[in-house]
């Protein structure tokens, strides 16, 4: 016979509550026009790669033409060279920068959003992408591990490979052209 461990190790892993981190309908959505509303939360340190997230998004809009507004929650050691980085792009009117939010603004942003980016090069089990997906936001994450193990890419959300700017262009647009509903 076998012996059953008394005290089994369970682990859990991150969740959130789906009763307050849901969407919106249609109607509550304020809309900026034929633009993207994308989202990034989290600290800005150099683990999230918000330079080669602003380097994409400048090339999205100055070679491509994609039409996106912005917004940045979260503080770090790197805003100040991250607000370099936006006015050398030439993005500083599409940037809205919000600093850290208490839970019930953080909502209202997720809802407000089309689209979480997380080009994170490593990271733990993000609860950002967990919040946004139970939004209803689409999430583009680069394609490391831990992302992986929440987002089925292409079916619930897309892994980009932080050196591939053309794909993660294609998403955008992809994104831009079947909105949420």
């Amino acid at each position: 016979s076998r012996a059953v461990d008394p005290d089994p190790i369970v682990v859990i892993p991150n969740g959130v509550d789906t009763d307050f981190y849901k969407p919106i309908t249609q109607k509550q959505i304020t809309k900026i026009g034929p633009k993207l509303r994308l989202l990034f939360v989290g600290r800005f340190q150099r683990q999230k790669d918000l330079p080669g997230l602003l380097t994409k998004l400048a090339f999205a809009r100055h070679q491509h033409g994609l039409s996106f507004h912005l917004t940045l929650v979260g503080d770090g050691q790197d805003r100040d060279e991250l607000k370099r980085l936006i006015n050398v792009h030439g993005l500083s009117s599409l940037v809205d920068w919000k600093g850290w939010l208490q839970k019930d603004e953080l909502r209202k942003v997720y809802q407000q959003a089309d689209c979480l980016l997380n080009l994170s090069l490593y990271e733990g089990l993000p609860n950002t992408l967990l919040e946004a997906m139970a939004c209803g936001l689409v999430v583009i994450a680069s394609d490391i591990a831990p992302h992986r193990e929440l987002i089925s890419d292409g079916i619930t959300g897309y892994l980009v490979s932080n050196n591939d700017t053309e794909s993660f262009v294609e998403i955008l647009k992809e994104t831009l052209n079947n909105p949420k509903e």
